[in-house]
């Protein structure tokens, strides 16, 4: 399970106690977040391909896997299909962001300015606008939104700079691939849709009153449409 950038593991607390009676599931801190190291170099998606090959081998894992994915981090899944195909089962991608728009590199790169020399605060309130709109927002916001101010600066500039600097596909994918989009989130559906081409056993389901986050804002539609997709 592959945290959002700005996520952790702990982005997984509430879907992930729906699915643990039966699934085993891993969920993992990434490069720069959570209890991980926090990093000064630069690092790109391949780096992150490599780090999850990494924590599979360590946890002993060595079977194909169903890689679940929110936000950014599916294109380190996808581009982890795409280098070890036979090591994944399925793919979940849970709000992807997998092609970079020229606008969305230019608002990625200005982010990662903007919190590298001034700190979260400056963009925190942006963010939480784009990611959990006021029209879905319930009693589980205010943690998110102190979580997300929590973050390392620095760790965060590092995954925007690698965000807008990559681009990953399902093309020529021939695992089956769950592509759940919000009916709140910054991409609609049809945008969403849009990046299923290439991928012959791809399908895209809309979940209700989600958006960016959706594994935080809608668990149980999340974990129910897991369940039924594996």
């Amino acid at each position: 399970m592959l945290h959002e950038i700005g996520g952790s593991s702990r982005s997984w607390d509430r879907a992930g106690p729906l699915l643990a009676s039966r699934f085993e599931l891993l969920a993992c801190d990434q490069r720069g977040f959570g209890m991980s190291e926090k990093v000064r170099a630069q690092h790109g998606t391949i780096d992150l391909v490599d780090d999850l090959a990494r924590i599979l081998a360590e946890a002993e894992w060595t079977g194909p896997v169903t890689l679940v994915a929110a936000a950014g981090s599916s294109a380190v899944a996808a581009a982890f299909a795409q280098k070890f195909p036979e090591r994944v089962k399925s793919l979940v991608l849970c709000a992807p962001a997998l092609i970079v728009e020229p606008s969305a590199r230019d608002n990625a790169l200005g982010r990662a300015d903007a919190v590298q020399a001034e700190g979260m605060r400056t963009i925190v309130d942006a963010a939480m606008d784009r990611m959990y709109p006021a029209a879905i927002r319930d009693e589980w916001f205010e943690t998110y939104r102190m979580r997300f101010l929590a973050c390392d600066p620095v760790g965060f500039a590092l995954a925007n700079r690698a965000f807008a600097a990559g681009e990953a596909s399902l093309a020529g994918l021939a695992m089956p691939i769950l592509v759940l989009a919000g009916d709140a989130d910054i991409r609609s559906p049809e945008q969403t849709r849009a990046m299923l081409g290439g991928a012959p056993y791809a399908q895209l389901k809309v979940i209700a009153r989600a958006g960016h986050l959706m594994a935080w804002q809608a668990p149980e539609a999340v974990a129910a449409a897991i369940s039924t997709f594996c």
